[in-house]
């Protein structure tokens, strides 16, 4: 057995109570709700596990989802979870603010306007990275706004990102997807695979086989 907790808030505005907390994996579920202080906590098997995170007004907030996740052994897991406010954005717009009116949407790609919709209103990114255990681990990345011009780098302001046990959180992420380096600027917040929690202003990553490696450019 593992035991998993953490705390569900608002994007700052402090914790979320009565939020739904779904642990699956292996044909097992167990649900708890937040308390008033937006705390969880329950014990399991080992095993790998994916969270969904219900908020009880999903016209204000949207769900959260934390990919796939391995614990081999009985240690305590945080896994904190920031819930974010629904946008008020439409798809008449995109970055920057201007409007597209139909027309133009005809004559546009739909997929790269629904990616200038990403960018400027924000949303989630996810990507499936190769193991060598087979096992799907996913890098998933919240962000507040993305600048997608130059694919396969991106860069994320106000996000965090997750990866089996892994957890970064900083003003600005970079993420490679085809080297899958993940750099984290200002304000970092980094939760490591044994729980260890660390607070600098840069770090960077190679994300492989479910770890996440320490990396220099020089590399």
């Amino acid at each position: 057995m593992f035991h998993l907790r953490g705390q569900v808030a608002r994007r700052n505005r402090g914790p979320l109570e009565k939020v739904e907390v779904a642990i699956k994996g292996g044909g097992f579920e167990k649900v708890v709700s937040t308390d008033s202080n937006g705390l969880y906590s329950v014990d399991l098997p080992l095993g790998r596990y994916t969270i969904v995170a219900t908020p009880p007004d999903q016209r204000v907030y949207l769900p959260y989802r934390r990919p796939l996740f391995q614990v081999v052994k009985p240690i305590t897991v945080v896994i904190d979870i920031t819930i974010r406010g629904t946008s008020s954005c439409d798809f008449g717009f995109v970055s920057g603010g201007s409007r597209i009116d139909s027309s133009e949407v005809i004559q546009q790609d739909q997929a790269a306007i629904e990616s200038q919709l990403k960018d400027s209103c924000g949303g989630s990114d996810s990507f499936v990275l190769p193991s060598k255990t087979h096992v799907p681990f996913e890098v998933l990345i919240d962000y507040f706004r993305r600048d997608s011009s130059r694919v396969p780098e991106f860069t994320y302001e106000g996000a965090s990102l997750a990866y089996n046990l892994f957890t970064l959180k900083a003003h600005t992420i970079v993420y490679n997807s085809e080297t899958h380096v993940v750099e984290g600027r200002g304000d970092v917040e980094l939760v490591s695979k044994d729980q260890a929690t660390s607070k600098t202003d840069d770090l960077s990553f190679r994300l492989k086989d479910g770890e996440a490696i320490p990396y220099s450019p020089a590399q």
